[in-house]
Parts: C-alpha cells; structure tokens; sequence
C-alpha cells in the first residue's frame, strides 16, 4: 500500500472539511488524484451505485491542483429526495470471490497488520514472494487501509452512544458535519432512516464531559433550532471496534503525561509525549515506517519502534489491524435487539451469541457489537451486501433468542468517522471463548499465533536507557 506524505495528508483532511460527499485520494502513477464520490439511487437496477468525480491532485509538497472541467459533476438518476432517502456509503464494483489463501492473509493481517511477508507465507501456506504479490493484488482489489486498534478505556476514556431523534424538521448533513467535527470526543456520526435519524459514537472521560456536550449539542451549537429528543448511554463494544478519527487525536494528546514533582512517572492512563506521537502516527496510517516516524519527529533512530513496542506491552495498541474499504456493500445496517425480559434472554442467549461470530465470505459479518444501556439493548452494525441479508438476521433472532424486540436502522450517510470492515480470527473473540467455556457449544479449536517472536517482547537490542 502506497505511503501518503504527511502534507499530502494534511491537505486532503483539508479537502474534506470543504467537500458534503466522500473525498479520497488513490495513488495512481505516483500522483495523488483526489475524488469525490457520491452514492445515488439507481431506480431501474433497485440498489445504490457509485458516481466519482475527479477533483485534481496534490502535490508531494501539500498543495492542490484543481482540474479544469467542462462536464457537469453528477447526473440525477433520481428526485433529490429520493437520493437523500437512498444514498449510501459509496463503494467499489462487484468483488471477486477470494480463494483459502486470500482468506488466510486477510485473517493474518485483520489480526496483525505488520507481520513480514514471510510470516504471512507461512501462515497461508505459500512462499514470502507469493504473499507479497498475494498482499498486493488484495490491497488493489479490496483498497486494503492499515489502522492502529487502540484500547481507549486503557487510556481513560469510556465509549458512549447516542440516539436522536429529529421532531419537525432534520438538519442536512453539511449542518451535521460542521457542529460534530469540531468535538474531538465524537468518533463517529450515522444518519439513518428508522426509529431513530442520527447515530452519534463519542468516548468521553466522565459523566460531566458528557453532560456538558449533550448541553452544548443542544443548546450552544447550530443544532439547537431543532426539535429533537437525544438518547445517550454508555457503550460496551462486545465485538470490532470504532476507529478513531485521525482529525479528533487531540483527545490522545490530552493524555500526555508532563512531568512535576508530585507526578514523577507516568500513570497507566497517561502517555509520554513520544508515545502520544507515534499513537497519532501509526492511527493515521499504520503501516508507516518506524525510521520515517524518527526522522519526522526528529527522535533517536530506534525510538519511534520503541514506543510501538510499549504501548503493545501495556495493552493501550491492542494491534495493527486493516480495513477493507473497496467492498461491495448495498449500505449499512443498524440492529438494535431492544431487551425487555432479562430473564428469558439469559436463557437463550447463547444463540445471540453464535451470531456474532457467524462466518461470513469476506469480512466479518459485524463491524460492531455492543451492549447499551438506554434503550437496553443489543447493537449491531452489520454491512449489507444482498437483498434480505438483514431481514434473516432479524428472523434468526425473532425465532432463537426469547426476550427481545429487534428493530431496524438503515444508514443512508456515513457522516463522520469509518467503519472497520476486517476478517478477525473468532477463536480470539470473547464470543468463542463463552461458547467453548460456559455453553460448552463448540470444541476448542488451535489458535493461530499471528505475531511474530520479536513482536510479544521489547526488543533486547534497544538501550531502555537512552530513549
């Protein structure tokens, strides 16, 4: 996967702010071309289909070169209210079907994203040259994104989840975009069509941070022309996790720890101002070069894999994972499993269980699973890839698990933040850890060792002393 220079980075955040649609950049002939996407309901096909719109380049150095159009943006295909109601996410063309060893690397570097190549050949069976060309046409075929899996909690914070619900009118996504970029707090912003129309994921230190922004949410900000009734609870990810959005690291520079007589050492929640770094840095693109990270931050060579290695140790970097972001997804579900009888939920709850975990072709069939408080319930975020896929996860439930109401939420806009779509090894889920432990419903089966000897320990050959 091509590197993107940090100022090209920059400028691209930069682009994103200004544009209401999906921007990317793709590496093409080593220009880094810049193209914003939309996804428009297509009446006569009955799904959404992607419309990309070449918006120039940025140079090595940050700065943009707009291309001169003659052609209009976007063809309607649709009412302007029907592409509201309809638009999703915008994704690639139809995926080709990955053999045994695709599916292989895809687990290996879901679980570890800066395994070499040999090690990768290893544990799909094929040479390191093969794994290599294998790893590259997969990044091509799927646009294969490395991204740091951080343990927030580790660092103090707790994950939160909020419902709303729009009375008269709803505000537009470029409104929505505006108000909730500016908290670094919020990770992720869904508007979907259901019971309820915004989706908010933010991690905040306490029960006060929280108030204070729901206060601010609904009172200070551009929002609070709107009617509306806000539902916030707190969120315990029982399976995948929410990336943390590259623009909001703020909220891990709050952690740095700074050194007084009273606090001579860092607490557990707390990080070097070193570490903070090369957190942000692996969060915005964990497959950078560690030697790049020195030279950037102009630290001592060794350093910057130095804190890698401690912040694995401590736990606060559960991995280097991946996201598939070429995928061809309908668009995103919300299923909220709304518990009102504990007692007969308990008893079958090993087949909510079982679901989690289901196989599924490429990815994993669940980006997030987590358990909420208000309404209290179940919460799945499920990608939709055919026609009545969500309908017979719905009907698997209404039939196996007793003591819960499931509703449905279709996302028609990613506002703000990502997804992570991976392939995660379930033998290291909790899911399969209950199901072989306490409902005794599946064998245990060998756990695959994805890292590496040097990857469990500090290595021996850097002086703890000096860095």
């Amino acid at each position: 996967m091509a590197r993107i220079p940090r100022k090209v980075r920059k400028t691209l955040l930069s682009l994103k702010k200004k544009h209401e649609h999906y921007v990317e950049v793709k590496v093409i002939k080593g220009l880094f071309c810049v193209f914003e996407s939309v996804g428009r309901y297509d009446p006569v096909r009955k799904r959404a289909k992607k419309i990309t719109h070449y918006l120039g380049r940025i140079l090595p150095g940050g700065e943009f070169v707009e291309a001169n159009h003659r052609k209009p943006r976007y063809a309607e295909v649709t009412k302007p209210e029907e592409a509201e109601a309809n638009s999703v996410r915008p994704e690639a063309a139809e995926i080709q079907v990955p053999d045994d060893q695709d599916l292989k690397l895809l687990t290996a570097l879901s679980m570890n994203g800066r395994a070499t190549y040999a090690f990768l050949g290893r544990l799909a069976g094929m040479t390191k040259n093969t794994a290599y060309n294998r790893v590259k046409h997969l990044t091509k075929r799927y646009g294969i994104r490395y991204l740091a899996e951080i343990d927030m909690e580790k660092l103090g914070y707790l994950s939160y989840i909020t419902l709303v619900k729009f009375i008269d009118k709803k505000p537009g996504v470029t409104e929505i975009r505006q108000v909730m970029e500016a908290e670094a707090g919020v990770q992720l912003v869904l508007m979907t069509s259901g019971e309820y129309d915004m989706v908010v994921y933010f991690i905040a230190e306490n029960a006060r941070d929280v108030a204070y922004f729901m206060r601010k949410m609904q009172t200070e900000s551009a929002l609070n022309k709107y009617t509306s009734r806000w539902y916030t609870t707190t969120a315990f990810n029982d399976y995948g996790f929410i990336p943390l959005r590259h623009a909001a690291t703020d909220v891990l520079r709050m952690r740095v720890w700074n050194r007084s007589r009273e606090r001579p050492q860092p607490q557990s929640d707390e990080l070097t101002s070193r570490d903070a770094e090369v957190l942000i840095e692996l969060n915005g693109n964990g497959a950078v070069d560690f030697a790049e990270i020195d030279r950037i931050h102009g630290y001592d060579s060794g350093a910057a894999l130095y804190s890698y290695y401690k912040l694995r140790k401590k736990g606060i970097l559960k991995r280097i994972t991946v996201s598939l972001e070429n995928l061809n997804i309908k668009y995103n579900a919300v299923i909220l499993a709304n518990i009102f009888n504990g007692k007969k939920l308990e008893e079958t709850r090993v087949n909510l269980t079982s679901e989690v975990i289901r196989d599924s072709e490429v990815v994993n069939k669940y980006a997030l699973v987590s358990d909420i408080q208000v309404p209290s319930c179940v919460m799945f975020i499920m990608p939709v890839f055919a026609d009545g896929s969500v309908q017979s996860v719905i009907d698997y439930l209404d039939r196996n698990v007793d003591g819960i109401e499931n509703k449905m939420l279709i996302v028609t806009e990613v506002v703000l933040g990502s997804f992570c779509f991976r392939r995660f090894d379930k033998a290291y889920s909790v899911q399969y850890q209950r199901l072989v432990q306490i409902y005794k419903t599946i064998e245990p089966m060998r756990r695959e060792v994805y890292e590496e000897q040097k990857e469990s320990m500090v290595p021996e050959e850097i002086d703890l002393g000096k860095i």
